[in-house]
């Protein structure tokens, strides 16, 4: 009997999630954002701002091995980024 009780709680309170979940997602499409677009934004925005930073600081230190190997390795990183961005985005298709 107490398992009914727990069950048919559970049931409401999933039930009113998913109307909560809805009303939201109705929100959003409504308005016309998606959290995709939201976090695809910020994403470009932070790293414009940080190859900004990067680009001062290697204007205004020397440019040794060090600085050379720390520019490839975020190289490396930008193309393994684009990579699995672009089989993502070809699975789609």
């Amino acid at each position: 009997m107490a398992r009914n009780v727990e069950y048919e709680q559970l049931l409401k309170s999933y039930s009113k999630i998913q109307k909560e979940n809805k009303k939201l997602r109705k929100m959003l499409t409504q308005e016309n954002i998606s959290t995709l677009e939201v976090l695809v934004q910020e994403c470009m925005k932070y790293n414009r701002e940080q190859l900004k930073k990067i680009a001062w600081e290697l204007q205004l230190t020397e440019y040794d091995n060090e600085n050379v190997e720390n520019v490839i390795a975020l190289m490396e990183f930008f193309k393994n980024v684009w990579e699995d961005l672009n089989s993502m985005t070809e699975l789609e298709k």
